[in-house]
């Protein structure tokens, strides 16, 4: 499994992220890694939006996070001499699934500022709009606006945080915005800015779309105490205050890039206590596992 990326991120494909929030590189983690996160995803039970913090439980995606070359990556996209993570998720579009990914933004799901954020976007399976590629609306980033996050079930979020509006009708006005969309083969990498509004259609093929998203931060993030939005993304005690920068050593929201020893891996003892009553399968899995160490 490689560790380090195949080749170096030029300055145009920075510009492209900087300029656009949007840019997708090839090839960039290798056969092995997919075989490997393949086979511990289809482990994890879950249903589309409910498999998380799988870095805490799972020694593949634990791997991922702090062997893998993503926070590389990341952090050079964002020109950050450093690279946290905020969260770990899969979305899994099950053959024929009629789930569908709401228009939104993804920082307005953490408790974070700054303007070193990005997310990772990678599938383990060939992807195409047919069944659930996303889109991305080129330069949204840049709007100046905070929309609140509908939820995952369909149902519009109609409770606005100070700050935020309702995110556009943008299906019934798709010729007013530029959207763009990227077929990917297993090993590729989406790396879109936090502000970019993003959304993805139903899988209507016979295949599953199984995708790991990654959220991580730059050298110029901040805790952001804000109410949440929704579920355990941002209602997690990370014992900081507002304006406050994550520590290098945070044990739930770790540190990945510059890359540390193993020896150094922080081991999350209690993440199964921090989400109250909302917690996934992945979740529970995570609580049971560390309750047996």
């Amino acid at each position: 499994m490689n560790q380090s990326m195949s080749r170096k991120v030029t300055e145009e494909e920075i510009r492209c992220f900087e300029e656009d929030g949007i840019v997708c590189l090839r090839d960039v983690l290798d056969h092995d890694w997919i075989s490997r996160l393949r086979t511990a995803l289809d482990a994890i039970p879950g249903t589309y939006t409910n498999r998380s913090l799988m870095w805490t439980f799972d020694e593949t995606y634990r791997a991922l996070v702090f062997d893998s070359p993503l926070g590389e990556l990341a952090a050079t996209m964002m020109r950050s001499e450093t690279c946290g993570l905020l969260f770990d998720i899969a979305f899994v579009k099950d053959p024929r699934s009629s789930h569908h990914t709401p228009w939104h933004q993804d920082t307005p799901y953490y408790q974070i500022r700054g303007t070193q954020l990005c997310g990772t976007w990678m599938s383990l399976d060939p992807t195409t709009l047919a069944n659930g590629g996303l889109e991305w609306i080129r330069g949204s980033h840049k709007w100046g606006r905070t929309f609140e996050p509908d939820l995952f079930n369909g149902e519009f979020n109609t409770d606005l945080r100070l700050g935020r509006e309702q995110i556009p009708d943008i299906d019934n006005h798709r010729e007013d915005y530029d959207i763009v969309h990227f077929d990917t083969e297993p090993g590729d990498v989406i790396v879109d800015h936090s502000l970019v509004v993003h959304g993805g259609g139903v899988n209507s093929t016979g295949q599953p779309r199984r995708v790991i998203t990654h959220h991580f931060f730059g050298d110029d993030a901040r805790f952001q105490e804000t109410p949440p939005s929704r579920g355990y993304e941002d209602s997690r005690d990370l014992g900081l205050a507002d304006g406050d920068p994550f520590p290098p050593d945070h044990e739930l929201v770790p540190r990945v890039w510059p890359k540390r020893p193993r020896s150094g891996w922080p081991t999350p003892r209690h993440w199964h206590d921090l989400a109250g009553t909302v917690r996934s399968p992945s979740q529970v899995m995570a609580a049971e596992k560390l309750n047996t160490d």
